[in-house]
C-alpha cells in the first residue's frame, strides 16, 4: 500500500465500514420492525377502546404497569429515556425481560389513551435490541454506549419518521449542556434504515404511512416583528416548561415517598382520570378520543374556533396528566406531552398576536417546549422541522425560540441521569483508576505561584493577571498566610487604586497530603477547577487544578 494510502488511513476506514455498517443495518432493520409492530398494536388497541370514555380506559395502562412492575421489575416504571441515559453512562443495563415488558406495558398504556409519549418506550426497546444484537462487540464502555445510541436513534426515527432529528436527539439527550457524537455516522445510518423499515411495514399493514403532525402551514414571517414574536413564544414556553418540570418532579418524589412502586401507577391513572373527567365538562364541546395528543394539534386548522380557554385547559390537563402518569411510574414517555404543552402555549400567543396564522405559533411553541423540558435545543429544532414537513422558513424563528426557552427554563429536565457535559464522563473514568490513591496533592501541585499582598492596590493584581494569564491569584498577609483569592471576575469593576483585599473572595484550601481521589471529590462538590494548597499554618504552598489531575492520569487511561 502506498504512503499516500497510509496517510489517508484507508485501512482504518475499511475496518470502520466492516464493523459499523453491518451493525447499523441490522439494528435499523430489527428496530424499525419492532417499532412498526408497536405502532400497529397501539393503533388497534385505541380503535378497540374508542367507544369508551378515555378517563376509564386509561386505567388499563395503570394496571398494565402495576403487573409489569410487580412481576418483572422496577425498570418498567416511568420514562424509558431515563433508563436509556443511565445505561449510556454505564449505570444500568438493558435486559431482554425488561425490553419485552416495556414493549407490552407501553403498548397498553398508549393504546388505552393515557397522557404519555412513545419516545421513552421506543428508546428503551431500541437500546435493548442494539445491546443484544451486538453483544460480542461491546468490548469497551465507549463502544457499548455508541451501540446503544444506534438503537435509540433507529427507534425514534422509525416511530416519529424523523431520522436526522432522532440521530441528534440520541446523541444530545445524555447531557444537559453537551452532546455525544462519536457514533454519529452509524447512528444516522441505523436511523435511516429504521425509518424506511417502519415506513414500508406500516404502509403494507395499514395501507398508508402514518404522520404525527399534519398542519397546513404558511411561510413564517422572518421580519423583525416575526422574530420578536418568536422570542415571546420562547419566553412563554420556557416559563411553562419550568412549571411542567417542577410539577412533574413534585409528583414523582411524592409517589416515591408515600406509595409502593407497584401501586403508584394505578393511583396515578385514577387521579389523571379524575382530572380529565373534570376538564371534559369545562370544554365547550366533546373532544376527540386522543384529545391530549397530536390529534388535537392536527385538527387545529379545521377548527379555527379554538380559544384561549381551550388551549389553557389543554396545557393544564397535559401537565397534570403527564405528571400523574409518568411521574407516578406509568410506563411511557414525555415527547408528545411536551410538544402538546408547547403547542398550547404557541396557540395562545398566536391568538393574541396573529390570529390569522395560529398554526405557525403552535409549531414554535412545540419546539421551544420540548427544548425547555428535555434540554435538547438542536434536536428539538430538527425533530419539529421534520415531523411538520420541513417548513424551512421556520428554521430561524424556531432556533430563536429554542435558545430563549433553553435559558429561561433553568437547569432541570423531565429526565433523570443527564450529565452536565462530557467532562463528567471523563471524570468518572479518571475516578476508576488506582493512580488517584498513589499520588497526593503535593506530588502534582504547582509550587511557584504568583500572588499579591493584601496591601497591594487592585492595579497590581490586574496587571499580574494580564501578564501571566492566570485566572486565580492568591492574596496573602504579611506572614504569608492565605486570606483569599482574586480573579478577573472579582476585579472587573474594582477601582485601580482600591485595596486588593476589599475585592478578594474566600479560597478553597487543602493540605498537600490529600490524595488525588479526595481532591477529585472536592472538585466535583465545589464545581471549581482550582484550589489553593496550604500547610497547617495556612501558609501558601501552591495551587492545584483539575487539569493537573487529568494530565497526571491521562497517560495511564490511554494505555489502559
Amino acid at each position: 500500500m502506498s504512503r499516500f494510502a497510509k496517510a489517508l488511513r484507508i485501512p482504518k476506514f475499511f475496518e470502520y465500514i466492516r464493523i459499523w455498517v453491518p451493525i447499523s443495518l441490522a439494528i435499523g432493520i430489527m428496530t424499525g420492525f419492532m417499532m412498526s409492530v408497536f405502532f400497529v398494536l397501539v393503533s388497534y388497541l385505541r380503535t378497540l377502546l374508542f367507544p369508551f370514555p378515555i378517563y376509564l380506559t386509561m386505567i388499563l395502562g395503570g394496571i398494565a404497569t402495576f403487573l409489569g412492575v410487580k412481576y418483572f421489575g422496577d425498570e418498567v416504571r416511568g420514562s424509558g429515556i431515563s433508563h436509556y441515559i443511565s445505561a449510556r453512562h454505564g449505570h444500568k443495563e438493558f435486559t431482554i425481560k425488561g425490553g419485552v415488558t416495556k414493549f407490552v406495558t407501553s403498548s397498553v398504556v398508549l393504546g388505552s389513551g393515557c397522557i404519555a409519549g412513545a419516545e421513552g418506550p421506543a428508546m428503551y426497546v431500541g437500546g435493548t435490541i442494539a445491546t443484544f444484537m451486538s453483544k460480542n462487540r461491546l468490548k469497551t464502555k465507549e463502544s457499548a454506549s455508541a451501540i446503544m445510541t444506534l438503537g435509540g436513534a433507529a427507534a425514534t426515527a422509525a416511530l416519529f419518521q424523523a431520522p436526522l432529528g432522532s440521530t441528534i436527539f440520541a446523541a444530545e439527550i445524555p447531557y444537559r449542556h453537551d452532546m455525544d457524537a462519536p457514533a454519529y455516522t452509524p447512528s444516522f445510518l441505523s436511523a435511516i434504515i429504521g425509518f424506511f423499515t417502519f415506513r414500508y411495514i406500516t404502509r403494507f399493514i395499514l395501507g398508508k404511512t402514518p404522520r404525527l403532525i399534519i398542519l397546513h402551514l404558511e411561510e413564517y414571517s422572518e421580519t423583525l416583528e416575526g422574530l420578536l414574536f418568536a422570542v415571546i413564544v420562547g419566553l412563554a414556553a420556557g416559563l411553562v416548561g419550568l412549571i411542567f418540570v417542577n410539577v412533574f418532579w413534585f409528583c414523582r418524589e411524592f409517589s416515591e415517598q408515600y406509595l409502593e412502586k407497584s401501586v403508584s401507577p394505578v393511583v396515578g391513572v385514577i387521579l389523571t382520570g379524575i382530572v380529565v373527567f373534570i376538564i371534559f365538562f369545562m370544554l365547550p364541546e366533546e373532544p376527540p378520543f386522543d384529545w391530549t395528543g397530536f390529534n388535537l394539534l392536527n385538527v387545529l386548522d379545521q377548527q379555527p374556533e379554538f380559544s384561549i380557554v381551550v388551549f389553557s385547559l389543554l396545557i393544564i390537563a397535559t401537565i397534570l396528566g403527564t405528571s400523574l402518569t409518568i411521574g407516578f411510574g406509568v410506563s411511557g414517555g414525555v415527547f408528545a406531552p411536551a410538544l402538546v404543552v408547547g403547542g398550547g402555549v404557541g396557540g395562545i400567543i398566536g391568538l393574541l398576536l396573529d390570529p390569522a396564522n395560529v398554526s405557525s405559533y403552535v409549531v414554535l411553541g412545540m419546539s421551544a417546549s420540548h427544548t425547555a423540558t428535555t434540554k435538547t435545543p438542536i434536536a428539538s429544532l430538527v425533530l419539529v422541522i421534520e415531523i411538520t414537513g420541513f417548513p424551512t422558513t421556520f428554521l430561524a424563528p424556531i432556533a430563536i425560540a429554542n435558545v430563549v426557552a433553553y435559558f429561561v427554563s433553568g437547569n432541570r429536565s423531565l429526565y433523570t441521569g443527564q450529565y452536565e457535559d462530557r467532562t463528567e464522563v471523563f471524570l468518572e473514568e479518571i475516578g476508576e483508576h488506582e493512580l488517584l490513591d498513589h499520588y497526593s496533592v503535593g506530588d502534582i501541585m504547582t509550587k511557584n505561584v504568583y500572588f499579591v499582598k493584601s496591601s497591594n492596590p487592585v492595579a497590581i493584581a490586574k496587571q499580574l493577571i494580564i501578564e501571566t494569564g492566570k485566572h486565580t491569584i492568591p492574596v496573602i498577609d504579611v506572614n504569608g498566610k492565605i486570606i483569599g483569592i482574586v480573579t478577573p471576575e472579582s476585579l472587573q469593576n474594582a477601582p485601580d487604586d482600591a485595596s486588593v483585599i476589599d475585592f478578594s473572595t474566600p479560597a478553597h484550601m487543602i493540605p498537600p497530603s490529600l490524595s488525588l481521589r479526595n481532591l477529585l471529590d472536592i472538585f466535583l462538590k465545589i464545581e471549581e477547577e482550582r484550589v489553593v494548597v496550604v500547610d497547617d499554618e495556612q501558609t501558601l504552598l501552591g495551587i492545584v487544578t483539575l487539569r493537573d489531575i487529568i494530565r497526571t492520569t491521562r497517560k495511564s487511561i490511554v494505555l489502559a
